[in-house]
């Protein structure tokens, strides 16, 4: 019973790479892009915001208090990180890599413990409640058997003697 092989090694790497990818796939490539997306505006425009303010102290005399910036550094890292991360994440959910599923896994949990952190701070639901319900769907998606096939390794379809 050892040998016997299970639903995810039954399928043939090869096989599986010609398939076309499943919509629910298609669909988490989509929010990863869109995300990375969001965050590359959001950096766009607090540069662009930046330039102009720093150009009205320096040029115009405007009184530097008169900006109020509530960022912190972690805020634009955060921001930075997310923007890298899932292009990272897109790409390699794109190509069938190993890697990216596990990738995307880890950012999925990091995702969720920020949003329980919103939901025991008692933030306002919006902020946190159609994100962690998305998050949920999408790792529930990821660990469907036939999904992990997708992104199985050439060794670990293989049976070992």
């Amino acid at each position: 019973m050892a040998n016997a092989p299970s639903a995810i090694t039954r399928t043939d790497r090869l096989d599986v790479k010609s398939r076309r990818r499943p919509f629910g796939l298609l669909a988490i490539i989509v929010i990863q892009i869109l995300t990375m997306l969001a965050s590359g505006i959001l950096l766009l425009l607090l540069g662009v915001a930046f330039v102009f303010s720093t150009r009205m102290i320096v040029l115009e005399g405007v009184d530097p208090a008169a900006f109020h910036w509530n960022l912190t550094p972690a805020d634009i890292l955060t921001a930075v990180l997310t923007f890298i991360v899932n292009g990272i994440c897109a790409v390699g959910l794109w190509q069938r890599q190993r890697w990216a599923w596990f990738l995307t896994m880890l950012q999925l949990g990091v995702f969720m413990i920020s949003d329980l952190y919103s939901y025991f701070t008692n933030s306002p639901p919006e902020t946190y409640a159609w994100t962690m319900l998305l998050n949920v769907f999408m790792v529930f998606y990821l660990n469907q058997r036939d999904v992990q096939a997708i992104f199985l390794t050439k060794n670990e379809g293989k049976q070992r003697p």
